[in-house]
């Protein structure tokens, strides 16, 4: 059995495409923040993206 494929996002800023930033609140994660986050998929030039743990990850993860 071969595994879903990974979730692209689409129509993210800069830094959320960058991975630098929640996809889904848009919060920036700084150098010495202490924010955990998961990964929720990838832009759609293929950089890992990440959401914020917790709600913004569920919300990341349900179905379009």
């Amino acid at each position: 059995m071969t595994e879903p494929a990974e979730r692209v996002f689409t129509h993210l800023t800069a830094a959320q495409a960058e991975g630098v930033a929640c996809v889904m609140c848009g919060r920036h994660y700084g150098l010495l923040d202490v924010t955990l986050y998961d990964p929720v998929g990838q832009s759609e030039a293929g950089s890992r993206v990440y959401a914020c743990s917790g709600v913004c990850a569920e919300l990341a993860s349900m179905d379009d």
